[in-house]
């Protein structure tokens, strides 16, 4: 019984396609579907924040006209995609909500899609042409470890131990910010996992400078 854990970078426009590529590549190694997927959101947040995918494309395009619509497509898929980008490879497959119960400004998720906005327009000045591989690399700053949370990555490694001491399980993934999934830390969610005995197989889609 294996758990695999996508690391991420919440912030970059090419790492849907990336993580759903390996999960789909997992998929194809092991018996049936995965039995969950944990995500690091709140269910209520993670359906707020995609509900505002289509107001960013509008945006993205009324600053850049000339970004074509795969990019446009890519860059509206990736808001909030940590939530849902396993759908593309497994259906009907029990969702672990890492952060449920977490409280956080009703203002801070409505104007998320805004505040993504204005980080490509901070990144303009050396990305005349919005492009979404560039804005990938742009975006490493924001995965950085000094933003690591030990609290928050305790209750994710809590919430998926009670998942898997619950109930039967043949593999798992979790889908979190690569410091979770890190092993810099002693009480990352990673680690914590591996202390209780809980095979990982991590893969980190971004540095973590």
């Amino acid at each position: 019984m294996t758990l695999y854990i996508a690391g991420i970078n919440h912030y970059d426009p090419m790492a849907r396609d990336r993580v759903a590529n390996w999960l789909c590549s997992l998929s194809g190694q092991q018996p049936g579907s995965p039995s969950f997927v944990a995500v690091e959101f709140a269910e209520p947040h993670f359906h707020q924040l995609r509900a505002q995918r289509s107001q960013y494309r509008a945006w993205i395009h009324s600053e850049w006209p000339d970004v074509p619509e795969c990019d446009l497509e890519r860059f509206e898929r990736s808001l909030g995609y940590e939530g849902d980008t396993y759908e593309e490879c497994f259906s009907g497959t029990e969702v672990v909500w890492l952060d449920e119960g977490r409280e956080i400004e009703p203002v801070v998720i409505s104007r998320h899609a805004w505040n993504r906005l204005q980080c490509l327009r901070f990144f303009e000045r050396w990305n005349a042409l919005m492009l979404p591989g560039v804005v990938s690399e742009q975006v490493q700053a924001y995965a950085r470890s000094g933003v690591f949370s030990p609290e928050r990555s305790g209750r994710f490694a809590e919430r998926i131990l009670t998942r898997i001491q619950g109930g039967d399980w043949r593999w798992g993934v979790v889908i979190a910010g690569a410091s979770h999934a890190s092993e810099r830390f002693e009480n990352s969610m990673r680690s914590l996992l591996e202390k209780a005995g809980v095979l990982c197989v991590t893969r980190l889609f971004c540095r973590l400078d």
